[in-house]
């Protein structure tokens, strides 16, 4: 196909060839390239008004101004060979150019807005209380020092400071040695300090001297905040937070008692039992052999008359059975190491003699005697939850009276006979688990008969003539004790 000969033609061919080779060149050749073409609107504009470029005024044919008598072929040779150069000049140029590193991408930090600054201010009475003294300088600024007084059972003051010695691990500051600097302790006991006057007689119109009880050591520590804080934290772990142990108890008595009770007396005082002719060698017989228990249980009256000889006479009886439970749950806390003590008692009254007089009289007074139950216990921590537990737990209760002194007019004056039964034990207690103490079991039997000899010992008929008391009791008592450690939170729970 033969090539265009237009000038037109040779235009487009050329602007084809430009493509091609563009097309072929290395991308930083095109890079540059296009870097070339690319003029900015202030470029372009300064162009126009040099002369340079012209505005083009109508869409007319933009290549009229090639001459029309050149030669084609000629005309798109020269123009190949100007583009043969250019791009052999660009290849050269591509090899030989130095290669530019790519920039560097620099992520801007992100805006964080800063913090204000502010000096934080402690409040030494809102940390230890309004018990303290807060020391000042001579131009009336703060020291930083603080001294606080602390109270200790007697004796327990020289303990801390030799504690405090060996193990607190503070710098410790003694008077004489300058100022004292901040982050030191100073620590100093007061034996016998805290005493307190109690007065002998407060009714008494006249000055009373009283007695000095002595209450408490003092321990006063002196340094900063933080020093303070520490030596506060040493004292609760050596002194003030000993473990707390709960003693729970279930008390459980039984009673039983059979009582058979039968007594025969009279219908009244002026009926006798047996009443007899009056012909006779005897007129009447009379006897009384009531019920113990008293009232009227069971009464029946018995009349009979035969041959002239009455009878009437009363009968008493009664049966009893008695099935006592009594349960008691005490429940206390006490520091490892001290006694717990239950007590659940009742006091029984008696005359205690004090003496005989010249007239044969007894001097006696009101006294009681405690019955009841008791316990005592000692628990001790081994190890983090082990609980060595020392127990000893009495029960007791009266089981008679017994007659002390008989006066000149006969007069009995009797004291109460107590049955006493003790346990001592010392277990290991894990964590739930309890201790049951029983084996604490009373058993009493009380006959008791009051008969007419000979009339009395008659078989079946002789139960006319006697009364008997019969009364068995069977006590029993169980223990069930569960120590249990607490913790921060049930010292502080709700009731």
């Amino acid at each position: 196909m033969p090539l265009m000969s237009t000038p037109k033609a040779l235009v487009l061919a050329a602007s084809l060839g430009l493509a091609i080779s563009a097309s072929c060149a290395s991308p930083d050749v095109e890079r540059e390239q296009e870097q070339r073409r690319s003029l900015s609107m202030d470029m372009f504009r300064s162009l126009i008004e040099e002369g340079t470029l012209r505005p083009v005024d109508s869409m007319s044919d933009s290549f009229s101004t090639f001459p029309q008598d050149m030669d084609d072929d000629a005309y798109m040779e020269e123009l190949l060979t100007e583009y043969r150069e250019s791009k052999q000049q660009a290849d050269e140029e591509a090899v030989n150019a130095p290669v530019v590193p790519a920039p560097e991408v620099v992520e801007e930090p992100a805006f964080v807005e800063a913090e204000p600054e502010y000096e934080e201010v402690i409040n030494p009475y809102a940390l230890f209380g309004q018990r303290i003294l807060v020391h000042y300088d001579q131009d009336g600024a703060p020291t930083g020092l603080i001294t606080k007084p602390y109270s200790v059972r007697p004796g327990m003051g020289e303990k801390i400071i030799w504690l405090l010695n060996n193990y607190g691990g503070f710098q410790l500051w003694t008077p004489g040695e300058g100022v004292q600097p901040l982050g030191s302790l100073r620590a100093e006991v007061r034996e016998n300090f805290e005493l307190e006057q109690f007065a002998s007689n407060l009714r008494s119109s006249g000055p009373d001297n009283g007695v000095s009880v002595n209450i408490a050591d003092w321990v006063l520590a002196t340094a900063d905040a933080t020093t303070l804080s520490d030596f506060e934290y040493f004292l609760d772990v050596m002194f003030a937070g000993p473990p707390q142990i709960e003693i729970e108890a279930k008390i459980v008595e039984y009673v039983l008692s059979d009582t058979l009770d039968i007594g025969v007396g009279p219908v009244n005082e002026g009926t006798p039992v047996v009443g007899l002719p009056e012909s006779g060698l005897f007129d009447s017989f009379n006897w009384a052999f009531p019920n113990q228990t008293g009232g009227t249980e069971f009464l029946t009256t018995l009349q009979a008359v035969h041959d002239g000889t009455t009878y009437n006479f009363l009968l008493e009886a009664l049966a009893s059975y008695e099935n006592v439970e009594i349960t008691s749950r005490p429940k206390t806390a006490v520091r490892e190491g001290t006694r717990a003590t239950i007590e659940s008692t009742q006091k029984i009254p008696f005359y205690q003699i004090t003496g005989v007089n010249s007239s044969g009289g007894v001097n006696a007074g009101l006294a009681y005697q405690e019955v009841g139950v008791r316990m005592y216990a000692i628990p001790r921590l081994v190890g983090g939850s082990t609980i060595s537990l020392e127990i000893e737990i009495e029960a007791s209760q009266q089981t008679g009276t017994d007659v002390s002194f008989v006066t000149t007019g006969g007069e009995e004056i009797s004291t109460p006979t107590l049955g006493i039964r003790r346990s001592n034990t010392l277990v290991y207690l894990k964590p739930g688990q309890a201790v049951i103490l029983g084996g604490l079991i009373t058993e009493r039997s009380v006959e008791d008969e009051k008969k007419v000899p000979l009339l009395g010992d008659i078989p079946v008929m002789g139960h006319l003539f006697k009364s008997k008391y019969q009364r068995k009791e069977l006590v029993s008592v169980l223990f069930f004790i569960r120590p249990r450690v607490l913790e921060g939170i049930d010292l502080h729970r709700d009731f």
